[in-house]
């Protein structure tokens, strides 16, 4: 388990050095599996327009699938103490990019 932890903990300060975007995955092994995925993921929802806090990525049983939770605060705000929105999404990509994107926090169409 310490093994488990530690070596979660050193992929993400490693990617937070590599400039990757920061984000929390699971201590899992099928997320030590799929950190590229986890990685790519990450970056998407957090390329754009917002600013996105708490960022957690977490992966599936299908290979190019994840559930991503996060906050998206005002600019300068933190997730901490913010009246952010908060997300739930299933994302689906390919090629390091976002092809489809199921919010579950919206109600339906």
């Amino acid at each position: 388990m310490k093994t488990n932890i530690a070596l979660a903990l050193a992929l993400t300060a490693a990617a937070a050095f590599a400039g990757e975007t920061r984000f929390h995955a699971p201590s899992t092994d099928r997320a030590q599996q799929t950190q590229q995925l986890l990685n790519s993921a990450a970056h998407a929802v957090s390329d754009g327009n917002r600013q996105v806090a708490d960022l957690w990525v977490f992966p599936t049983a299908d290979q190019d699938t994840v559930f991503a939770q996060y906050v998206v605060t005002a600019k300068g705000g933190s997730a901490e103490g913010s009246t952010g929105e908060r997300h739930l999404e299933v994302l689906k990509l390919k090629g390091g990019r976002i092809v489809s994107r199921d919010d579950l926090t919206r109600a339906g169409p």
